[in-house]
């Protein structure tokens, strides 16, 4: 038997064959016994096997979780982080009141409540 014909027997069960190929396989399988045989016996294994799970195993479940506990210790600092951020934040915006300065002072350093030096523009309603 030729062991090109008997590597080709698997993708001719699946189809997934050339068609030039499928030709070569499907002569010899009406001219060779042994690699009708083979081939039936090979039909018969796949047909006969157990079937696959519908779960994962049990090992990629355990990297799985491998995976999703380091994100998690991952994901831990940076919301603390963030938390941590936001609240200092918070209190620098809840705790910090603009000053404002409504006393001048002249040159020799008297404190004055109005400036009358500036003067105010054409529209101003102060007066």
């Amino acid at each position: 038997m030729n062991p090109n014909i008997k590597s080709l027997l698997l993708p001719f069960h699946f189809g997934s064959i050339e068609d030039k190929d499928r030709t070569l396989v499907e002569r010899e399988l009406l001219t060779d016994s042994e690699v009708l045989v083979d081939y039936l016996d090979l039909k018969r294994n796949l047909e006969s096997a157990e079937l696959i799970p519908h779960s994962p195993s049990r090992s990629v479940w355990i990297k799985l979780q491998e995976r999703v506990k380091a994100k998690k210790k991952f994901i831990i600092p940076i919301s603390f982080g963030a938390a941590v951020a936001a609240s200092v934040v918070a209190a620098f915006i809840f705790y910090h009141q603009p000053s404002q300065d409504t006393k001048s002072q002249t040159q020799s350093g008297e404190e004055l409540l109005f400036d009358t030096r500036t003067e105010l523009p054409a529209n101003s309603s102060v007066l």
